[in-house]
Order: structure tokens, then sequence, then C-alpha cells
């Protein structure tokens, strides 16, 4: 294992809550992450691993399950990894909305712009 610096944009915070929670108002855990697409590179799936280490009752957590049966010192390898799947394309090769919109913005700016110089 090689240790890595975080990237300048990586954001990871973690709090208690559950105000805001649509699925469960039970208090509990949350983490969200920021994770520029430069270092995950652009994708419908990714493999994930999560190691939670609760300090009150001295137990990790993993995720996948199945990882917790390797060496508990050592990170697994990818291939036991769990799947993220992005199944709304939210992270897409080629965003075709934004090039819609772009081809539309640009056909109205040519559009005005002619008809203002047919007005002169």
């Amino acid at each position: 294992m090689e240790k890595i610096s975080n990237h300048k944009d990586y954001v990871a915070v973690g709090n208690f809550s559950d105000e805001n929670d649509r699925y469960s108002k039970v208090p509990h855990t949350t983490y969200e992450f920021r994770i520029p697409t430069e270092i995950i590179t652009r994708s419908n799936e990714y493999g994930i691993y999560i190691e939670v280490f609760d300090s009150n009752t001295g137990k990790k957590t993993f995720w996948p399950p199945s990882t917790q049966l390797e060496n508990i010192n050592n990170i697994p390898s990818p291939q036991n990894w769990g799947k993220l799947i992005s199944i709304d394309n939210s992270l897409p090769e080629f965003p075709l909305p934004m090039l819609a919109f772009t081809l539309m913005m640009a056909t109205i700016i040519v559009l005005g712009v002619k008809t203002k110089l047919i007005n002169i």
C-alpha cells in the first residue's frame, strides 16, 4: 500500500443526524463525500469498501459484509469490494441535456441577432 495525499477538492463530512432523513427518524451516523470525478473517472459503476470503527464498543463494521472474513488489519482486495451503481446516470460520459440546451440557446441568440438586423 502507498499512502497518497487527498485531492484539494475532496471533502468528507461525518455527523450524527435524523432530522432530515426521509427514511428513518432513528438517530444514526451520516457520512457525505464529495469526490472529484478526475480522481474516480466518469462511470456508472464504482467499487466501494467501507469500514467504520465505533470507539464506544471497540467494534469495526464493514461493507460489504463478506470482507469482514479477511484479515481485520488490512483493506481487502478491490475484487472483493461492493459496487456503487449510479442507475440514474448522474455521471454520464457525455451530458446530452447540456448539449441540447447549448444548441437551443445558440439558435435563440442567432435568430435574435438576425431579427434585430432585419428590423434596422
